[in-house]
């Protein structure tokens, strides 16, 4: 006897029907969906950070795609998460925030604060070298 399995020692459960294999695309096209719109990232950005093309996440987003067990993990790592959460139905669970409504990571707060703090900074700037110009024409006896 070979060391293959006859077809009636596999059992008839041993590969998932395709149903179970929909239901599982589904449960990581919502975790991808919302690990991206989490993070502010679009599909470019995952792409960059998985180092794969913006076409392969693409079309694991619409469900033409399958995914190697090397990729969900690479993805569960590459957002500090475990492999398992991606096919989890907690992200059913997770109420998605829309962008009017999501708060902007804290990164992207600072950053705001940053460009705020400039802005003011450069109309300070600004208002100090008219001063200094209107002196000098003064002096000058130029107005």
């Amino acid at each position: 006897m070979s060391g293959h399995l006859e077809d009636d020692e596999r059992g008839a459960d041993v590969a998932p029907d395709s149903e179970e294999v929909g239901e599982l695309h589904r449960r990581l096209i919502t975790a991808l969906i919302h690990i991206r719109d989490l993070n502010g990232l679009r599909n470019k950005n995952i792409a960059e950070r998985l180092k794969i093309t913006e076409s392969y996440i693409s079309q694991l987003l619409r469900g033409k795609r399958d995914v190697r067990l090397s990729m969900l993990n690479r993805i569960a790592k590459e957002f500090g998460i475990e492999a398992s959460e991606l096919l989890s139905d907690k992200w059913d669970e997770t109420e998605k925030k829309t962008p009017e409504t999501s708060t902007p990571p804290p990164d992207l707060n600072q950053l705001l604060a940053l460009v705020e703090e400039n802005e003011k900074l450069r109309r300070q700037f600004a208002d100090s070298l008219r001063q200094e110009n209107s002196e000098f024409k003064k002096k000058l006896g130029l107005k």
